[in-house]
């Protein structure tokens, strides 16, 4: 399967949009097809979770390591990252990487990177033809989180 990447300038600081990212115990309230969400650990930059999707008819259950690098001053940039990876479940192989950078006080670079394959060859065919529209549903879920944050706050 080919790797995704979808890079937007969001308005929103690295701190929300960090915020979210790393609220991994929260993506079943807001992420299209995420259905329940477990956490099996949690250190200060490590969340070991297990997670339920269900698209169509494919109702799966893996566990993943989601490790945070806090928005951070270096070399004059503002950056933060995400690296999620599963552990166990129905792919050959999962990752996705969050990569922030803050650009002036209010928008954020933000780089999102999916790349995965399913052991099953059908899920794969299913995936493959969807792929583009639903990691654009997922941008898009973190968007939303992020505007509904910052009204609240």
């Amino acid at each position: 399967m080919p790797s995704i990447k979808n890079s937007r300038i969001l308005p929103y600081t690295i701190e929300i949009l960090y915020s979210v990212i790393s609220d991994v115990e929260k993506y079943d309230k807001f992420i299209p097809w995420c259905k329940n969400i477990t956490i099996v650990s949690k250190k200060d930059r490590e969340v070991i979770s297990d997670v339920e999707v269900e698209f169509l008819f494919i109702k799966e259950k893996y566990r993943s390591i989601a490790k945070f690098k806090p928005p951070k001053l270096k070399n004059g940039e503002i950056t933060a990252k995400t690296d999620i990876e599963m552990i166990e479940g129905p792919f050959s192989y999962f990752s996705t990487m969050w990569d922030l950078k803050a650009i002036g006080e209010n928008n954020t670079l933000v780089d999102f990177i999916c790349d995965f394959s399913f052991k099953n060859t059908i899920y794969n065919g299913i995936a493959s033809t969807v792929l583009i529209p639903a990691n654009e549903k997922i941008i898009d879920a973190f968007i939303k989180r992020a505007a509904a944050l910052t009204k609240v706050s």
